[in-house]
């Protein structure tokens, strides 16, 4: 199995484009996949019934795997690998759970004060 920094390693060769325009290049090629991955979608819903066969499954992974080169060479580009953007992502994401769970507790002890 490849290990997600390889795969970094391994897509970022096959840019060919002017480093200085590699962010700029990158925001854009997520950009234009994530759309063609969005049209897949919508055209699954008129065409499939919203059923995904492996056909259309394989489709879809290999827009995500576009997005997924465009994102490891924008990491590339700021100097990051992509362990490191995944380490951050889920300091994220444990943070907006921590908040959303006190934001919670805190209209449970309101709700508490107002009903006594």
């Amino acid at each position: 199995m490849l290990d997600i920094n390889q795969y970094q390693e391994n897509v970022v060769s096959y840019n060919d484009y002017p480093k200085e325009l590699g962010p700029y290049y990158s925001v854009m090629g997520i950009m234009a996949v994530t759309g063609t991955l969005a049209e897949k979608v919508q055209a699954l819903l008129h065409t499939q019934d919203g059923k995904i066969d492996k056909r259309y499954a394989m489709k879809m992974a290999i827009s995500l795997g576009d997005i997924l080169r465009y994102i490891s060479c924008m990491a590339a580009d700021l100097n990051m690998g992509m362990d490191e953007i995944m380490s951050i992502n889920l300091k994220k994401l444990e943070m907006e759970r921590q908040k959303k769970m006190e934001e919670q507790k805190t209209i449970i002890s309101e709700n508490d004060v107002k009903n006594k």
